[in-house]
């Protein structure tokens, strides 16, 4: 990001998963919310998440979205799910 000049407070992050282990409906004893806690400390405010295994709207303060569609300045692939072997990533 500082190579190409992006700001840290203005970028898009989308975290793909966020339970405490992969192919488990967990949230309890996740790392991920202590990532996300950082990332808010950091003064990042856009920051999504694709956790397909839990079905709330909200997870740690962030929102859960089904399927990514914009572009992100930072994809963190943070819980190996099985589900996400089928997803094409894209390069920024």
């Amino acid at each position: 990001m500082i190579k190409n000049n992006k700001l840290v407070k203005e970028a898009k992050i989308c975290i793909f998963g966020a339970t405490y282990k992969e192919n488990v409906p967990d949230l309890r004893d996740s790392k991920v919310e202590v990532l996300i806690n950082e990332l808010k400390d950091f003064g990042i405010k856009s920051i999504v998440l694709v956790e397909p295994l839990i079905n709330r709207e909200e997870i740690f303060g962030v929102k859960n979205i089904k399927n990514p569609e914009e572009k992100y300045d930072v994809i963190v692939y943070a819980v190996n799910h099985k589900v996400f072997e089928e997803l094409i990533f894209w390069t920024i």
